[in-house]
């Protein structure tokens, strides 16, 4: 997951999917642009922490389910 934080809880959100949970990142950039989506994106798909946050989701997932 990726987001990028606008106002009210959006910054909160953005660090518990970062942050606490794993499963994503925020854009770090005030200004949304192309550098900083490329940039993240290069890290969900390609980069090492990509299997840690597969990791996490699965692990969430499981939780949910109750298993």
């Amino acid at each position: 997951m990726m987001g990028r934080p606008l106002f009210r809880d959006h910054g909160m959100n953005g660090r518990m999917v970062e942050e606490v949970w794993g499963i994503g990142m925020k854009v770090k950039s005030l200004v949304f642009t192309k550098n900083e989506v490329v940039k993240s994106l290069k890290v969900i798909f390609g980069d090492e922490k990509r299997k840690k946050m597969r990791e996490n989701v699965e692990e969430i997932v499981m939780k949910a389910a109750g298993s």
